[in-house]
């Protein structure tokens, strides 16, 4: 399948999930009416039908004003992506992401948080550090401070240092509970948990990363929101084999395999490999970071 029509449809499913919620309780609501006014005298069929027709046209020119959207949002990243689902994070990736996004731009965080991830990717820690030094982001705009916080403690967790992934833990508490305490937070708490859960792992504190991954992966909001329940799964089987745990591997592996075989739909090819490392790092008892 074509990359730009993959890229579509994968950020266009996006936007109809969520606007289901909003949809389909609308067309409830007014089915219900409907039916309620069928018992009145004048009730008709045109009746009925002047009352559904309008949602049915309106929920078209919606989905259709979606579409558009979705295709020039994907405009902005959609070649480096590209190079990525081909390549991998190689240097053309690298180079065609810093000459369109960074140098001579004007200031994006996401395009710096996304610039320090492409570094990690590679193996530069320190580089991806300075480029998440040189921008502040605001804890007003919450979504992209949680996942800047996630991709410092990320980076700090692949460094294998734990006193630094710690320290962005600790200076940041009140900002990361105000998030995983907001049930609207979607993605953002499963990001930050997961970066905790890592954080444990990194610095010893196994007994409770366990508790937290298992209590995560039976929650109501990750049933919700599946945002990393790959990374989440293959954390579990890490953290039993560093317990010690390994007749409780084998259906952690068989829980892993069901969810990425029928449930996990990933936009990039690489995004394959690297699960595909990780849990090969996991079942060895090495983190996967």
């Amino acid at each position: 399948m074509n990359f730009a029509f993959r890229y579509w449809w994968y950020m266009f499913k996006g936007l109809l999930k969520g606007s289901v919620k909003i949809i389909v309780p609308l067309a409830v609501f007014l089915l219900l009416a409907n039916i309620a006014s069928s018992f009145s005298d004048d009730f008709t069929g045109s009746v009925f039908l002047n009352t559904i027709t309008p949602l049915i046209i309106g929920s078209i020119a919606l989905y259709g004003f979606f579409a558009i959207i979705t295709l020039l949002l994907i405009q902005h990243k959609r070649k480096y992506y590209e190079i990525v689902d081909e390549k991998g994070y190689c240097m053309e990736a690298f180079n065609y992401y810093q000459q369109n996004y960074i140098l001579g731009k004007p200031v994006n965080e996401n395009d710096y948080i996304g610039f320090a991830e492409l570094y990690q990717k590679m193996g530069d820690y320190d580089s991806a550090i300075k480029v998440l030094n040189s921008i502040k982001v605001s804890e007003s705009n919450k979504s992209v401070r949680a996942i800047y916080l996630f991709e410092y403690m990320t980076i700090a967790i692949a460094k294998n240092d734990a006193a630094l992934a710690d320290d962005i833990w600790r200076l940041n508490s009140n900002f990361i509970n105000s998030v995983i305490s907001d049930p609207k937070s979607g993605p953002s708490t499963n990001a930050l948990y997961l970066v905790m859960i890592y954080a444990d792992c990194v610095a010893g504190r196994y007994d409770r990363a366990f508790q937290i991954c298992r209590d995560f992966l039976n929650s109501k909001h990750i049933r919700k929101y599946k945002t990393y329940k790959e990374n989440f799964l293959v954390l579990k089987i890490y953290l039993l084999k560093k317990l010690g745990r390994e007749a409780e591997i084998n259906p952690a592996v068989i829980e892993f395999n069901n969810y990425v075989a029928n449930e996990w739909k990933p936009l990039l090819e690489v995004t394959r490999t690297e699960l595909r490392n990780d849990v090969e790092k996991a079942m060895r008892g090495e983190l996967p970071v």
